[in-house]
């Protein structure tokens, strides 16, 4: 009798090695119009669909579109959230980072609240991982608008989130600039005190401070 030359094992490689390229070679179902040519190549339509993700208009589209983008989905989703800082509360922006915070990130330093207590809170909520950062841009910020005496004392009465950030630069603008002083709330306070001993030393100051002043 005849034998088969290939063993069951060679032969289910063989299968599997088959399913695998019919799954390189679907076909996306309702493709994006624009990448219509693509639909045939998963790879390239997704990455054509993350490169379009601005241009879609609405939610609906971005959950329809960047589910498609595959490796380029979350990638797909920040780039829309990001282009929509002006039109979309920040709220539901960061429900369409989804838990890419990264995508959160990069949406709070878009359009940061105007008052530098909000956006401490808002990086609280929503920075996720990277809320640290979020808040060392957002005093940044706060301290290179060169905030008056008043604005000092303000931010210093309250005892928020992120207060050695917030802290580091009150004891900054008292310290290097000699504009307003360590007062508020007694954590606020504190931290400011402790760190006027750093900017005892002009040369701690922040470096854009030094290379302002020597504009001047």
């Amino acid at each position: 009798m005849h034998r088969s030359i290939y063993s069951p094992l060679i032969l289910s490689g063989f299968i599997a090695a088959c399913s695998f390229q019919e799954q390189e070679t679907e076909t996306i179902a309702n493709p994006l119009p624009a990448c219509q040519e693509y639909a045939q190549d998963i790879k390239s339509y997704s990455y054509c669909v993350y490169q379009l993700a601005t241009s879609f208009k609405d939610v609906q589209s971005v959950d329809k579109y960047c589910s498609q983008a595959l490796e380029w989905q979350d990638a797909c989703r920040q780039a829309w959230a990001v282009s929509k800082v002006e039109s979309i509360p920040i709220p539901d922006l960061i429900e369409i980072c989804g838990k890419n915070d990264d995508c959160s990130l990069e949406v709070l330093d878009k359009k940061p609240h105007n008052d530098v207590l909000e956006q401490l809170k808002l990086c609280a909520r929503y920075g996720g991982k990277f809320a640290p950062d979020c808040a060392m841009h957002a005093t940044q910020r706060w301290y290179f608008e060169w905030p008056e005496a008043d604005e000092v004392a303000r931010v210093s009465k309250e005892q928020g989130p992120f207060a050695d950030h917030l802290g580091w630069y009150v004891a900054a603008r008292v310290g290097c600039d000699g504009v307003g002083s360590c007062g508020g709330h007694q954590r606020l306070k504190e931290i400011c005190e402790k760190n006027l001993e750093i900017f005892a030393n002009k040369k701690n100051c922040p470096n854009q401070h030094r290379h302002r002043k020597k504009r001047k």
